[in-house]
């Protein structure tokens, strides 16, 4: 009996530690410092373009985050993952690279986008976003840039 206790022992304490390790490792995440997140449709050139993104920078630089876009006025959608977030107040640039499109030729370009936050509640301006540009590999979102705006129809966006 006190081989088979010992026995079971080493798997549990392995399981103990192992589960503190990863308690440690998730506490030790850096939380991210800015974020910007939100999605909704736009009104351009008679239809209605959808675009949802997520996007965060921690303390130490490291930028993470994704965005799709349906811009029904061109036939086009696209996958980008963000590689760039620049927050001054309630505005926020985002920039990536195409990742995916049904366009094969823009995989691997890189877009930029602005939003802004106006706040929440029926008081509140809508938000704003502008529509995606293509820029220069050597530009970044840290230079923000002003870009046209345009208010959401319908949607949501948080920048922190």
């Amino acid at each position: 009996m006190t081989t088979m206790m010992t026995a079971m022992r080493k798997p549990i304490q392995a399981i103990g530690v192992t589960s503190c390790l990863l308690l440690a490792s998730i506490a030790w995440a850096a939380p991210p410092a800015n974020q910007a997140s939100g999605g909704g449709t736009i009104a351009f050139n008679d239809s209605l373009d959808t675009i949802a993104f997520t996007a965060q920078i921690d303390a130490a630089g490291a930028v993470k985050g994704q965005a799709e876009f349906q811009l029904r006025d061109q036939s086009l959608t696209f996958h980008v993952v963000v590689d760039c977030l620049q927050v001054s107040g309630v505005n926020a640039w985002i920039s990536g690279l195409i990742s995916t499109s049904n366009d094969p030729a823009r995989v691997g370009q890189r877009v930029l986008w602005q939003v802004q936050d106006n706040g929440e509640g029926n008081a509140a301006s809508p938000d704003q976003v502008s529509l995606p540009v293509q820029f220069n590999p050597l530009t970044s979102c840290q230079t923000q840039p002003t870009l046209q705006l345009v208010p959401w129809t319908n949607g949501n966006v948080q920048v922190r």
